[in-house]
């Protein structure tokens, strides 16, 4: 099977996108089950990355680099490293669940619906395995394509205006990036330029530490801060998270706005390390209000699914202000706290993806059951209800970071990161934290306690062996990392002590002041 390493990444990339012209040309009856089908053998195929991986290697694997446009130094290249594994594993993992969540919800136009998630597949395939500027600036862009689609056309009352904001937010910030991208490709010395990765990073490092550069960080700051929800250009992803269909919602919280997390660890450190770390007190703080500020209008939410969204931009606060604190974190009995933060921040990734996933589904169910979001329409579910009862309140510590389930070990990385930078951002993080028990728990009591007071709530079916499966699936695999998260550190770790060693002297004496 080692013969097919440097072609697993193009299969990872380009089956789902066959996939999705083979569905379209399908027949109504057997596009969903087609779908389903390509999304599970993906999965299986992202499988080969776990059972050839080197542990011992770093670095990346599964290289495939080609020149695809010599005139222009535009390579095909794609490779994993531990930063970009697990992001994999996550995008082929959540296909199928989005779309057996997806099943019976969606009927107008399903054929269309599963092809744009087949296509949404392969385009974020290729930002976690590109390493090539201009083809990762590609499938960045195509992302947008498919996922405004989803919200536009399948979401809800206010999925017009919601799609247009996020679509148009997020081009914003691409632009901007794709400047910076052109002004170093230029910047650089001789005849053979290249978007090529490593080339790309020295040639933006030979910038560092000017006023030049620190409107390069900039650019590339603001295009992965809009991708992430950071505060205070989050404004679009509440609205996409609260209008977009229950697959829409698992992707944009799950996984895209992991592109913005994946694109400060993958581009701005390592290629801006100086300038990096003399903004680094900005990006913490930004992150952090990002914690506390979701967490606060989390808690004052009437909407369920909009209580999620806010919950989201609060944990990927904590990841952003993480990824930055290893810039100013320190050495300390033997621990690289700086390799500790960046950890963290890799792995709360995946963790976060999962445990949100799981409350989106289990929150779309009372959806489709009800027809509403609105909290004050609930009340005593776990009458009615009881096993949607005990997945959710999994679901929920998973999410609160309860030890035993993922999001514990990841939140106490990212707090010994943030501890080693500063006591004061620590503090702000833990704050986040126990906000984000008072409103999971809120919510927990509105939805599921307390007398049915809407005769409506009576009668409600409790999921099904359907819904039952997709999320005791995330939950299992929550609870597989909480126990043994040492299994998914082991990908992480060697890449991120690269990511920690890459802070320059200049770059730690900032640190120190």
């Amino acid at each position: 099977m080692s013969d097919l390493n440097p072609y697993i990444l193009s299969i990872l990339i380009f089956f789902p996108l066959a996939g999705a012209l083979l569905v379209a040309l399908l027949p109504n009856a057997i596009a969903r089950t087609a779908a389903l089908v390509v999304a599970i053998l993906n999965f299986v195929f992202a499988l080969h990355l776990v059972q050839n991986w080197d542990f011992n290697a770093g670095g990346y694997q599964f290289e495939k680099n080609e020149m695809w446009i010599p005139k222009f130094g535009i390579h095909y290249h794609l490779g994993a490293d531990g930063l970009s594994v697990l992001l994999l594993l996550l995008t082929t993992f959540l296909m199928p669940i989005a779309i057996l969540a997806s099943w019976e919800s969606i009927q107008k136009h399903a054929k269309t619906f599963f092809v744009c998630l087949l296509l949404l597949e392969s385009a974020l395939c290729g930002v976690f395995s590109a390493l090539d500027l201009i083809l990762f600036y590609v499938f960045y862009e195509a992302v947008l394509v498919p996922m405004y689609l989803i919200i536009g056309i399948w979401g809800g009352n206010g999925r017009i205006y919601a799609s247009i904001k996020y679509f148009l937010a997020n081009f914003l910030g691409s632009v901007l990036m794709w400047l910076a991208m052109f002004y170093i490709y230029f910047h650089q010395q001789g005849t053979e330029r290249s978007f090529d990765y490593a080339t790309f990073v020295e040639s933006a490092k030979s910038l560092d530490g000017s006023t030049v550069a620190m409107w390069l960080f900039a650019a590339f700051a603001i295009a992965f801060a809009i991708k992430s929800a950071l505060f205070p250009l989050h404004t679009p992803a509440p609205d996409a998270y609260g209008e977009a269909p229950t697959a829409g919602s698992i992707f944009l919280s799950a996984v895209l706005a992991k592109m913005g997390t994946y694109g400060f660890l993958r581009f701005v450190l390592p290629a801006f390390p100086e300038t990096s770390t003399y903004f680094a007190p900005t990006m913490i703080m930004l992150g952090l209000i990002a914690v506390i500020y979701g967490a606060m209008v989390a808690v004052m939410q009437k909407d369920f699914k909009r209580t999620i969204a806010y919950s989201s931009i609060s944990h990927i606060g904590l990841i952003i202000a993480g990824i930055f604190a290893a810039l100013l974190a320190s050495e300390s009995a033997g621990i690289d706290f700086s390799q500790v933060a960046i950890s963290g921040a890799s792995l709360q990734m995946f963790n976060h993806g999962i445990s949100t996933a799981a409350l989106f589904i289990l929150l779309g169910i009372l959806h489709e059951r009800r027809g509403t979001t609105m909290i004050s329409q609930f009340g005593g579910l776990a009458g009615p209800m009881p096993r949607f009862t005990v997945l959710f309140w999994i679901a929920l510590f998973a999410s609160i970071g309860l030890p035993g389930l993922n999001g514990f070990i990841g939140e106490y990385l990212l707090l010994q990161g943030l501890m080693s930078a500063k006591l004061l951002y620590a503090v702000m993080g833990a704050s986040g934290v126990v906000l984000g028990a008072v409103y999971m728990l809120k919510l927990s009591r509105n939805l599921l306690f307390g007398e049915i007071t809407n005769e409506a709530n009576r009668g409600l079916l409790d999921v099904n062996g359907r819904e039952f499966l997709i999320v005791a699936t995330l939950l299992f695999v929550a609870l597989w990392a909480g126990v043994k998260p040492q299994e998914f550190l082991n990908f992480i770790n060697p890449d991120a002590a690269k990511v920690a060693q890459n802070v320059t002297p200049r770059s730690m004496e900032l640190a120190q002041r």
